[in-house]
């Protein structure tokens, strides 16, 4: 099993999810949501792209734990080296992700009590703003 190129296309995955995910955050700051579902489609295809590494090599981590004390020293380094860089990404890519989650449910929250303020403000019109039924402006008789 070649770990290092398994390791490096991991590595590039998550390379691409961080990116696409600080493009994420500049759609976020600028309210494009149209251009924010297309990324997330993009993020959607590297995930599958994981999951299909997955598929491919289920006990990639038992046998790398396995055989890594064999592997020549170049390569063993090399593959320790992907891999520590791989968890730093995916450090970064959790904060980012984070955030963003954190950001977009704030969002919502806060359109979500500014049309309750704006229901509560219609309604309150209704209920005082309105004339009662039975009196009319047009003809108010000055001795009644």
């Amino acid at each position: 099993m070649d770990y290092l190129q398994i390791f490096e296309e991991r590595q590039s995955c998550f390379a691409e999810l961080l990116r696409l995910a600080n493009e994420q955050r500049m759609l976020i700051d600028v309210v494009d949501y149209s251009q924010l579902l297309t990324l997330l489609g993009s993020k959607q295809r590297v995930l599958g792209q994981l999951e299909e590494m997955q598929r491919q090599h289920p006990r990639l981590a038992l046998d790398w734990k396995a055989s890594r004390a064999g592997l020549a020293v170049e390569v063993r380094e090399s593959c320790e080296h992907v891999l520590a860089e791989t968890e730093a990404t995916l450090a970064q890519l959790l904060n980012q992700e984070r955030r963003d989650t954190d950001e977009i449910a704030a969002r919502r929250d806060q359109t979500r009590n500014q049309l309750n303020s704006v229901s509560l403000g219609q309604q309150a019109n209704a209920a005082y703003g309105a004339p009662p039924p039975h009196v009319s402006f047009r003809h108010l008789s000055v001795g009644q």
